[in-house]
């Protein structure tokens, strides 16, 4: 219904000569150069939740998330290129990434968490919600308490058009293995997430600027 209303609206624009097309990013998370990112957004609740709790579910799902700097750079330049128009233009991280990718991060800068099976971790989110409503994760239990694995399963979508669009620029997406520390430091400078307590693998980056 959706990709339906998408299609019919970029059609009623050619009709009156305004060109269109659509663009459709994955996750969008912070700046890769700064690691400036927005709290208030699922994948970070997710972390700051499993930081309180104390622990990860095991998912082997992808995770698309794409740098903001990233997705911005790849929009203009759609924009500016006449043969993009009436195109569906996916944005994709090249770089496999998965879930377990992701929380595995905490336990490498540091955070004592556990890693457990998805129906462990519901179960003891459950408990946890119950009496801490203070959790990150407490306005987001309807989706993440409701088989959290198969909701985030995302299908594989072709990026062809956007890379094709970017082809010979300079426009790279980055891994997200290799920004997550500038993530998390900004996370913690900005009060979101308590300091690690453990000696990780990696310490976490020093950033400065705004948070």
């Amino acid at each position: 219904q959706g990709i339906n209303a998408e299609y019919m609206g970029i059609m009623k624009a050619h009709s009156v000569g305004i060109p269109s097309s659509i663009i459709r990013p994955g996750y969008i998370v912070g700046h890769s150069k700064n690691g400036v990112t927005n709290t208030d957004d699922f994948l970070w609740r997710l972390i700051k939740g499993c930081v309180q709790l104390g622990y990860v579910p095991r998912m082997k799902n992808a995770v698309n998330m794409c740098p903001v700097d990233y997705v911005s750079r790849c929009i203009l330049r759609v924009a500016q290129r006449q043969e993009s128009f009436g195109k569906v233009f996916h944005m994709a991280n090249p770089h496999s990434f998965s879930f377990d990718n992701f929380f595995s991060q905490l336990s490498v800068y540091g955070w004592p968490v556990q890693s457990v099976d998805y129906l462990e971790w519901r179960d003891r989110l459950m408990k946890h919600a119950g009496t801490e409503q203070d959790s990150a994760l407490f306005p987001l239990l309807h989706f993440v308490l409701d088989d959290l694995p198969t909701r985030s399963r995302a299908p594989l979508l072709s990026a062809s058009n956007t890379q094709e669009a970017i082809e010979g620029t300079d426009i790279i997406c980055p891994q997200i293995a290799k920004v997550m520390g500038l993530y998390l430091s900004n996370l913690v400078k900005a009060g979101f997430l308590p300091p690690p307590t453990n000696q990780g693998e990696r310490s976490l980056p020093i950033v400065t600027g705004v948070a």
